[in-house]
């Protein structure tokens, strides 16, 4: 009995001395080389002392969703002529991270510094930019389907209308801007382009999207090419200026782009012959489904409204500028315009409607 008592424990001691090993081999693997026998003995007793974490149902599943599924895709910011409601606002850069300070002249001429935005109203003072040098507004031709005369055509068209609205823009506004523009000469290329953007703006004559800063323009008549080439930069110059704007200021000014400070030239003045125009409370608070259903007559009235004020309202239009450019993802509302303006809405149209029957009936 003694000597089987004595094998015993030596059996036990032994048993003891291999899961040691087999233990100190499990934590310490990567440090050293071991012997084979040591080695195979460790991969065979692995399974049974390896320390598993405790399971949570819940946190797993989670874990393995998020693992599976793909994220949502983020939806585009799509313009049709720079369409102007979006489900996600990719407005302005963001703001540096240390404070930002504000400045502006007031009434009596002296500049003043915050480190909060202005309150606009009907008297606030704009600082206009007076003169837009040419180099300004640069235009990159992306394809090589367009003759040199057109693209000589439309730079001077874009200097020209550039003079118009210096005498309104906010200088604290004007940036340099690179209008990239894709022309096709074939129809069918070009919808399938645009398609892959956006398929509902397919049959248009051009698109602009501002996540990549490029126009798409179908080549037609070279008039037509020119004024759909001209409608599309001015978008992007809105686009870098003053961000995410509401569409009638944005589509009145890129149709007044097209022939500025000549309304006898604009196919506008022949529409309102026989159209009336949208009233103004309507047309401000225009939504995505009016634009879609009577779009020309929409198209037809800002431009008109934009033309009035270039004519009649210069600093009333220079606020509307200046707070587009400064209101961030939001855009000017009923309420914004009849402030700026000093005046009811009703008082607005009333002077609108004297100026259309003058000028335009």
């Amino acid at each position: 009995m003694g000597t089987k008592g004595l094998a015993l424990k030596v059996a036990i001691i032994a048993v003891a001395i291999i899961v040691n090993s087999a233990v100190v081999v499990y934590f310490a693997r990567d440090s050293f080389d071991l012997p084979n026998w040591l080695n195979q003995l460790s991969l065979t007793l692995n399974d049974d002392i390896a320390i598993k974490p405790p399971t949570n149902e819940v946190g797993n599943e989670f874990d393995q969703a998020s693992q599976t599924t793909p994220p949502p895709e983020v939806p585009k910011r799509v313009f049709e002529h720079a369409h102007s409601y979006a489900t996600r606002c990719i407005d302005k850069k963001k703001p540096p991270d240390t404070k930002r300070l504000y400045t502006w002249l007031g009434k009596n001429g002296i500049r003043h510094i915050s480190d909060k935005p202005r309150v606009l109203d009907g008297s606030t003072v704009v600082e206009i930019a007076g003169t837009i040098e040419p180099e300004t507004i640069s235009l990159n031709f992306l394809t090589h389907n367009l003759s040199y005369d057109v693209q000589s055509a439309l730079q001077n068209r874009v200097t020209h209308a550039m003079r118009a609205f210096a005498s309104i823009a906010p200088k604290e506004s004007i940036v340099p801007v690179v209008a990239n523009i894709r022309s096709f000469e074939d129809k069918v290329a070009y919808q399938k382009h645009v398609s892959k953007i956006d398929e509902a703006h397919a049959t248009s004559a051009g698109l602009y999207t501002a996540n990549n800063n490029e126009s798409a323009v179908l080549i037609r008549g070279t008039a037509e090419t020119i004024n759909t080439v001209v409608h599309e930069v001015m978008h992007t110059i809105n686009r870098h200026w003053y961000g995410q704007m509401t569409r009638w200021m944005n589509e009145g000014m890129a149709e007044f782009a097209e022939a500025p400070n000549s309304t006898n030239k604009s196919s506008w003045k022949r529409y309102f012959a026989t159209n009336s125009p949208v009233p103004l409370t309507t047309l401000l608070n225009g939504t995505e489904l009016n634009w879609q259903n009577e779009k020309q007559k929409y198209y037809a009235t800002s431009w008109a409204f934009v033309t009035f004020l270039m004519t009649e309202h210069r600093e009333f239009m220079s606020r509307l500028l200046l707070k587009e450019s400064e209101n961030g993802c939001q855009m000017l509302t009923i309420e914004d315009v009849a402030n700026l303006y000093g005046g009811s809405i009703a008082q607005l149209q009333n002077d609108f409607t004297r100026w259309m029957r003058k000028v335009l009936v």
